[in-house]
């Protein structure tokens, strides 16, 4: 089983966002906004930052990307999934490069994304390890209700 390096970044920033909207949120309703040395607001302004740190410092522990020759194993918070590289039909390398998240398509049509990883080498593994693949055009006219 080989390990790929994740890449946290990502996950690191919109948690922090979600974590900064959160106390936004939380502080208007139940904190006094026009009073600020208040115990109430000191004790909110406590609690949000161990839970911001508290949740940067496990979240890259929580993410794992493995593969081996007939599977690829992504573990977040977790749960793992497994996605079969038969299964896998149509890679759309070009909004892969675009948004830096691996995308494709299985046999049945599903769409799938997975974040790509630090040294950006997720892509070159599915096209070496997918045998099914087909172009643009093959899957096209296959799924014409799919727009790509």
């Amino acid at each position: 089983m080989k390990k790929l390096r994740v890449n946290i970044w990502k996950t690191e920033l919109s948690l922090l966002l979600l974590m900064v909207v959160l106390f936004t949120l939380f502080y208007c309703s139940i904190g006094d906004i026009f009073n600020f040395f208040v115990t109430k607001n000191y004790i909110i302004i406590a609690a949000f930052s161990s839970l911001t740190i508290l949740f940067t410092a496990l979240v890259p522990s929580t993410f794992k990307l493995e593969y081996n020759s007939t599977e690829f194993y992504m573990t977040r918070f977790g749960k793992t999934k497994t996605f079969k590289f038969s299964e896998v039909y149509y890679i759309d390398d070009i909004y892969t490069k675009k948004h830096n998240a691996l995308t494709f398509y299985t046999n049945k049509g599903k769409l799938l994304f997975i974040s790509n990883d630090r040294d950006k080498t997720l892509l070159d593994i599915f096209t070496q390890s997918c045998k099914n693949t087909v172009t643009r055009e093959q899957f096209h006219s296959k799924f014409p209700n799919i727009s790509l």
